[in-house]
């Protein structure tokens, strides 16, 4: 059996313990209001055959500051040796987002980048074109 590791990421309120929680039928809290998770939260889930271990992180704003829960995040992708990143953006401040998207690809950190909040986005009056980031 494959064992791999898959780190939740993002800023605030963008819905990473919502995805943990549909993807394994986990228990983590969820809110409205920033600072709900400020610990790793783990669970793991059975496809095919990989076990697949996915760490829900505090929201954050960058992997580079000072704020224990950057430096939760920082540690989780430096020294966690996950095989990968599922970094969740709102869609409807997604510039805000990217910033903390560009760092952790920089990084070298291979990423699934996941918006939410789509239903708020289509009924804004901005639209975003389908794009592929390629390292060079």
């Amino acid at each position: 059996m494959m064992d791999i590791k898959i780190a939740l990421v993002g800023q605030p309120n963008t819905g990473k313990s919502s995805l943990l929680n549909s993807l394994a039928g986990a228990r983590a809290i969820v809110s409205n209001y920033p600072g709900t998770t400020v610990e790793i939260t783990k669970t793991k889930i059975k496809m095919d055959t990989s076990l697949i271990e996915i760490m829900d992180t505090p929201g954050v704003y960058s992997i580079f500051d000072a704020s224990s829960e950057e430096i939760i995040v920082e540690k989780v992708v430096f020294e966690e040796d996950i095989d990968g990143s599922v970094i969740m953006v709102d869609a409807t401040v997604l510039e805000r987002g990217l910033n903390l998207v560009l760092q952790i690809l920089e990084a070298g950190v291979t990423a699934i980048i996941v918006l939410n909040s789509l239903e708020l986005y289509r009924a804004s009056r901005y639209h975003v074109q389908s794009c592929r980031l390629n390292r060079q």
